[in-house]
């Protein structure tokens, strides 16, 4: 099928393997630093070149949730779920203590690479690259999935992780307003 990719990507390193299986099946609980508000789940769509609602990768695939380019020694991961709301350090520290983990416990990269956005694969499709992880869909689900990721909070520790929620959910109550109009303007003056 034109939708088939080569499953061991052997364009990649093992680190590299690692390192973006590891991001990848974390992904759904990382949303809570890289998709932080409310307003973040705007963007979070299939077929908008914005990283698409499944946790894939694909080369050079702009509807994939993290874009691999470059060539060997210049090999770059794009997480494209990492909105304009996410603190830089926090998302840069979750994402990076995922894949790190990944790679000192040399997990084998399960998620083939897709050529088209995920959505558009059935689910067989979509079971036959690995594909289960989907992103969560508010930033009340993002949490949820933090708290339930037993690796990622062991990552960051969990008194971080628990302050991170508390501080989430009050800027959520305090973002909250009675229309979206008010609401976008509340976020365009605090960011």
């Amino acid at each position: 099928s034109s939708l088939d990719a080569t499953s061991a990507a052997p364009f990649l390193t093992g680190p590299e393997r690692s390192f973006l299986q590891a991001v990848l099946t974390h992904l759904p609980a990382l949303a809570a630093f890289t998709l932080p508000t409310h307003a973040s789940y705007a963007r979070v769509k299939d077929g908008v070149w914005s990283g698409g609602t499944y946790a894939s990768w694909g080369r050079d695939n702009r509807e994939a949730a993290i874009r691999v380019t470059g060539s060997a020694g210049a090999r770059r991961f794009e997480v494209r779920t990492v909105d304009g709301t996410a603190s830089p350090h926090l998302a840069l520290a979750s994402l990076l203590g995922a894949g790190t983990r990944g790679v000192r416990d040399g997990v084998e990269l399960q998620i083939k690479e897709v050529l088209v956005g995920a959505a558009e694969l059935s689910d067989t499709e979509k079971a036959e690259r690995g594909i289960i992880g989907r992103l969560p869909a508010s930033a009340e689900l993002a949490r949820q999935n933090l708290l339930q990721d037993t690796v990622v909070r062991e990552i960051l520790g969990e008194e971080f992780v628990g302050k991170y929620v508390n501080v989430n959910e009050a800027l959520q109550n305090f973002m909250a307003a009675d229309s979206p109009d008010a609401e976008m303007k509340k976020l365009v003056e605090m960011y």
